[in-house]
């Protein structure tokens, strides 16, 4: 036999679905608390409509986004990340980023993951550029990091505690492209001669190589 008081899971998730104690609430009518818990569940329905459309696109955006740690291991990553790192999602989630990254460019890695840290102010992103681990016989892949600190979830945790939940929304691009093209630039007689040129912009020599690259 139930003593008094008790409630069985069922019928506390059925009171859950229905609502906020309605007709419990001293000084207000049942249609009055009918209304607010109506309009209590738009919000919800609104607020996962909003959550399910921010993650398909995350996940389906043609550029690649990331998630990091304050640790830099990866939280999340899409589709187009997992592309161009040539892993599986198992394989990169709990990952440290630093493993996906050619031993000489980790040093800068952390020094940006130290930087974010020490500096994580939402409306300041901050930028890397990084290679790619490859092998001796593969080209390899530049891609510039752009990092954004995400405070955690509680508002109200102390400094010391949303250090510790702080975690990076990251977006990177593939710059190979780009990098490949400033060095054929580097090496040419035309830029050479245009650098060394007298009463021409840097400005100038910039915009007259890129046409001459046929970047512009």
């Amino acid at each position: 036999m139930k003593g008094v008081g008790s409630i069985s899971r069922g019928s506390g998730r059925r009171s859950a679905r229905k609502g906020i104690g309605i007709g419990k609430t001293p000084g207000k009518s049942r249609e009055q608390l009918e209304l607010e818990n109506r309009a209590l569940m738009q919000a919800q329905f609104a607020l996962e409509t909003t959550r399910d459309r921010y993650a398909d696109f995350y996940e389906a955006a043609p550029v690649c986004f990331l998630t990091l740690t304050r640790n830099g291991i990866i939280d999340e990553v899409n589709v187009s990340a997992i592309q161009l790192l040539k892993h599986d999602r198992g394989q990169l989630v709990g990952m440290p980023f630093a493993k996906l990254i050619a031993r000489a460019d980790r040093k800068p890695f952390l020094e940006h993951l130290a930087h974010c840290r020490q500096n994580w102010d939402p409306t300041r992103p901050l930028s890397v550029e990084l290679t790619l681990a490859h092998k001796p016989d593969v080209a390899p892949v530049y891609i510039r990091l752009i990092s954004t600190p995400a405070p955690p979830k509680n508002n109200k945790a102390s400094s010391a505690k949303a250090a510790e939940g702080l975690v990076f929304r990251c977006v990177f691009m593939d710059i190979t492209e780009q990098k490949r093209a400033d060095a054929i630039l580097r090496e040419s007689d035309y830029y050479k001669a245009l650098r060394n040129s007298d009463g021409v912009t840097p400005a100038t020599r910039r915009k007259t190589c890129a046409k001459w690259l046929g970047l512009v």
